[in-house]
């Protein structure tokens, strides 16, 4: 399929998913800009911090829009929200410039125990409801912050997978505003994710043409926009339908996309 309409048509699915689960959707654009750049003839060394620069930029998109819808339904924990981001934005930072220095073999092999990972959650995922009147958790806020910060950076996703269920199980926040706040958060750590690969990736040598740092905006621009008509879509559909079947559908998806990830060569 032709990259004009490829990268749209996976740009929109990965706001469809993002938006329905409160994700960024780098979990399903990660794997498709690999196997693009890789078509591309992008050497190894930088494959893998290119996709997660272009993947992150492109998540701003999802998280964005999807905070929005999530915010004007009144599913947003505003309130708690500056105690996850602020630690993000440290650890986002910390995250890319790991990722930069990291092996190519080590990045695929963290990025395919997170899709495992992610797997175990969406499955075993079920989360009670925290008992009236009681107060989150902000030292787990925090933490909750500090580890979707490194992950999402590192991983080039938006970490909406680690923060939904941290923010549920360990923080307590309210089962309606976890993927509602995950994806405010998330606009934090893709964005500043985003700046810290394009500023690592400037030392880069051996860099082909059209990226910017670790981002090639050419790919980045026409995922976001898919990403923007899709993610409202999706969280229309999780008010609706709510996320029970979806989630084994997706788990096994992500499960196969791991086993490729992680028997293939590069």
């Amino acid at each position: 399929m032709p990259l004009i309409f490829l990268l749209p048509l996976t740009g929109f699915a990965a706001g469809l998913i993002g938006g329905y689960l409160g994700i960024g959707g780098g979990v399903l654009m990660v794997p498709v800009l690999i196997e693009i750049l890789q078509t591309r003839g992008i050497p190894t060394e930088h494959l893998f911090q290119i996709a997660f620069g272009t993947s992150l930029c492109a998540a701003i998109g999802t998280t964005s829009v999807s905070a929005f819808n999530y915010s004007r339904a009144g599913r947003v924990a505003w309130n708690c929200l500056i105690w996850a981001a602020i630690p993000a934005v440290v650890m986002s930072l910390v995250g890319s410039y790991l990722a930069a220095v990291s092996a190519p073999d080590l990045l695929r092999t963290a990025f395919s125990i997170f899709l495992i990972a992610s797997v175990v959650i969406l499955i075993r995922g079920k989360f009670t409801p925290p008992e009236e009147n009681v107060p989150v958790r902000h030292v787990a806020l925090v933490g909750t912050g500090l580890i979707a910060g490194i992950a999402s950076a590192y991983l080039g996703i938006a970490g909406g997978v680690i923060m939904v269920s941290l923010f549920l199980i360990w923080a307590r926040l309210p089962v309606e505003k976890g993927p509602g706040t995950s994806a405010a958060v998330g606009i934090v750590t893709t964005s500043v994710g985003t700046l810290g690969y394009i500023l690592n990736g400037m030392a880069a040598q051996n860099l082909p043409s059209g990226t910017f740092g670790f981002l090639v905006p050419t790919y980045a621009i026409p995922l976001m926009l898919g990403a923007i008509l899709g993610a409202p879509i999706g969280a229309k559909l999780n008010r609706r339908f709510g996320t029970k079947i979806f989630r084994y559908v997706f788990a096994v998806f992500l499960l196969f996309i791991a086993g490729r990830l992680l028997l293939r060569s590069f």
